[in-house]
């Protein structure tokens, strides 16, 4: 008799056992196309999350380019205006000779009229 109860016990549970199975297998079908579709809005998401990151890169790159050709064209600016600046000042330090020669010509010429 423990047998037997035992065995129906047996043949019981696995019967609850399948159904059971069965009814999960159906619902991890169902949280398994959850997470399918969860998963495919998360990969949308990450690609457009990489396509707008990959877009500003893109903006700061265009953006570092163009400041760096900005600087590029004031360096040479400045480079210019330095090399002007220079040329300017030799020619003024000539003028300042010629002047300061001329100052002692005409000086000279003073002295030598009054005596």
């Amino acid at each position: 008799m423990y047998e037997n109860v035992k065995f129906n016990f047996r043949v019981y549970s696995n019967f609850i056992g399948r159904k059971r199975s069965f009814e999960e297998y159906n619902q991890l079908i169902k949280s398994y196309d959850r997470l399918n579709v969860q998963k495919e809005t998360l990969t949308n998401k990450l690609n457009e999350l990489h396509c707008a990151h990959l877009k500003e890169s893109n903006k700061s790159n265009e953006r570092y380019s163009i400041l760096k050709s900005e600087l590029v064209a004031n360096q040479k600016k400045l480079n210019r205006l330095e090399n002007q600046n220079t040329e300017l000042t030799k020619e003024l330090t000539i003028t300042q000779k010629k002047h300061r020669t001329r100052k002692k010509k005409i000086t000279r010429r003073k002295r030598e009229r009054i005596f």
